[in-house]
This record gives C-alpha cells, sequence and structure tokens, in this order.
C-alpha cells in the first residue's frame, strides 16, 4: 500500500488542485523557501486546519469573502494480497463490491452480463488479479472540524457503479477470492472505504521543528503516537518483547550515525523509562557514560522514531519527513535514504 496520487486546495499557498503522482521508494520534493513543501506534507498527512489560499484571485477586493473551507486527496494504491490480508482481519462482516452499470465498456470487457454467479466471479477475479488498485479519500477542513470523506462507491473510479446493490467478497480456505451472498442494505464494509481508513491510519508525518522526547511511561503500547511522545513506552516494549528486532533498530540508527555504537531503554525509576545513546562500547559496562537522548540533539530522536515505525511496521508505512536537512547532517540524511533501498528496508515509502 503507498500513496499513489495527491491533491490539495485551498490551504495556504495552494489555490485550485493539481494533482502530485508518487512512486514506491523514496519521493523528494523540493522548492525554494515558502513555496508550500510543508503545507503539502500537512496535506499528506491528513492534518489540515481551515487555513484558506489569500491571494488577489481568492480576494479580489478588501470587501470579498473567502471560502474557508480547506482540501486536500489522497490515492491509495493497493495489491489483491494487502485486500485479502484485510479481508481476514475484518471480523464477521465481510467487503463488499458494488455491482457495475449493466451493459457498459467496463462489463463488455470482462464479461459480466448478468447478477448471476459466473458474471459475479468474474468480477471478483477483475478485482483481485494480479496488479494495482486505486481507492480514494479526501479531509475537508472547515471551522467545525475537519471530516474524513471517502467517496461513494461510483467515485472509486474502478469501474461504473450502481448506487445500490452489491455482492460480498469472500475468502475461502484455499484462499481464493470468491462471491458470497448479495450485501444488505445497511452495514457494508466497502471495500475502498476500508482501505482509506487504513491508509489514514499508516501516515506519519515528522516536522522539521519537531523534539522527540526521550523520556516516558512504561506501558503496553506498541503503536507510536503520531507525535512520537511515547517513543520511549514503545521502544522499552520492543526491546523486552521482540530483541531481534529491537536489535535491528539499534543497527539501522548505527547506520546513520556511525558514532552511535547502541540505543538502550533503561527504567530510571518507577514511573519512568528513558532512552540512552551510547558513544562508548557497551561492552565495556559503563552505563555512566550512555547520554540520554533529552541531551543529544535533535536527529537522533527524529531518526529514532522513524526507523521504529518501520522495523516494528507488520504493513507498509507513509513516512513524510518535512526539510530533514534542518536536523541532520548531509551525510546522514544520504545514509538515512539508502536504507530504503533493498534488502534493508523493503516496501517503505
Amino acid at each position: 500500500m503507498y500513496i499513489s496520487g495527491f491533491k490539495i486546495w485551498n490551504y495556504k499557498s495552494y489555490n485550485k488542485p493539481q494533482e502530485l503522482r508518487f512512486e514506491p521508494g523514496f519521493n523528494i520534493i523540493i522548492g525554494q523557501n515558502d513555496a508550500g513543501k510543508t503545507a503539502l506534507l500537512e496535506g499528506i498527512g491528513l492534518a489540515l486546519t481551515p487555513n484558506p489560499h489569500r491571494s488577489l484571485k481568492t480576494l479580489p477586493t478588501a470587501e470579498s469573502r473567502i471560502q474557508n473551507t480547506s482540501g486536500a486527496e489522497l490515492k491509495v494504491s493497493v495489491t489483491p494480497g494487502e485486500i485479502r490480508a484485510s479481508l481476514k482481519t475484518a471480523g464477521t462482516a465481510p467487503y463488499t463490491l458494488p455491482l457495475p452499470e449493466p451493459e457498459t465498456e467496463f462489463c463488455n470487457s470482462i464479461g459480466f452480463t448478468d447478477d448471476g454467479p459466473e458474471s459475479l466471479q468474474r468480477l471478483v477475479n477483475w478485482i483481485t488479479e494480479p496488479g494495482r488498485l486505486e481507492f480514494t479519500v479526501r479531509l475537508q477542513s472547515r471551522k467545525e472540524g475537519p471530516a474524513i470523506e471517502v467517496p461513494s462507491v461510483h467515485e472509486f473510479e474502478l469501474y461504473p457503479a450502481r448506487k445500490l446493490g452489491g455482492v460480498q467478497l469472500k475468502v475461502d480456505e484455499d484462499g481464493m477470492f470468491r462471491p458470497g451472498d448479495p450485501a444488505p442494505k445497511e452495514g457494508w464494509i466497502v471495500v475502498g472505504h476500508d482501505v482509506a481508513q487504513r491508509a489514514r491510519e499508516r501516515i506519519y508525518r515528522f516536522s522539521a521543528e519537531r523534539r522527540i522526547p526521550g523520556r516516558s511511561t512504561p506501558g503496553t503500547d506498541s503503536v507510536l503516537w503520531p507525535n512520537a511522545e511515547n517513543l520511549a513506552q514503545v521502544m522499552d516494549k520492543l526491546m523486552g518483547d521482540n530483541p531481534p528486532r529491537f536489535r535491528k533498530l539499534s543497527s539501522l540508527v548505527r547506520q546513520v550515525f556511525p558514532h552511535v555504537n547502541e540505543v538502550t531503554v533503561a527504567r530510571t525509576n518507577a514511573a519512568n523509562v528513558e532512552i540512552q545513546v551510547w558513544t562508548t562500547d557497551p561492552s565495556r559496562g559503563r552505563p555512566d557514560l550512555a547520554i540520554p537522548l533529552a541531551e543529544c540533539g535533535t536527529g537522533i530522536g527524529q531518526v529514532l522514531a522513524i526507523l521504529y515505525v518501520v522495523v516494528n511496521s507488520d504493513f507498509p508505512q507513509v513516512i513524510a519527513i518535512d526539510e530533514p536537512q534542518s536536523f541532520l547532517h548531509p551525510g546522514a540524511v544520504r545514509r538515512l535514504i539508502q536504507l530504503g533501498d533493498p534488502p534493508a528496508l523493503p516496501g517503505w515509502q
């Protein structure tokens, strides 16, 4: 799963939407100061607040009224395997495929002649064949607050779909997709709706000015918060529950910062755990020489949070990094980007 397309409109320096297209792996956006790079990443992270574009185009006179709604749109690209994995975790409510409009070019191309079992299987085969599908999620941000909007099924641009009528999508014991029962009138879980929501939950945006806290309370949470304030907690849990992954995390940090020998998490008292950075050889047994993360530069905390998301994710994540050169040396930026090449960190965008 990755973001394949993006639009933003009426937000800060952006007026009318123009679509950007992205590819798997690293996508680098460059531009002069105040060109809108940060605003763009805020949109990708679906973190918009009402902040409409102001120019002579939107406010031709001092008495003009401005449109207060800002918006962004993501196109999310997924594979059939990811749909299959999501379907297995959907619980008792199966996914629903909207039925296509009859006698259209799409129906003719896949041999969908009626709503019978053979035609329904052809529809299922088409949507689950090798390749990629794109779904859309929109954010409309108004004064009363942001609202995530998933377009109606006929706007997913997969095929011309009926506004009513669908078939349940199931996976049999052999892992093959099959059509199920007709969809109920209520309680649909349309494939695109679920995919869009999952995509929103897998977007992390790292701002240029954020400093990552190096201490937090211990706990059982393994999911890093979007603001990364629980980094010490989730790293402490990872160190205890999955030492190989923790060693992998420490190894990757060492590749970005060669002067760092190891990263650990120590309990400072009953109420706190603290990330410690070792610039000396830990085998010397000198914990008094370990440096608390709070006393290190901003870059180490940012990289720790970024790599934690990558190492501890069972599914691909979208990581948006704003101006990495503002908190990393150019050499460290280069080494961080090089980690994205196979086989170091496959599948992350």
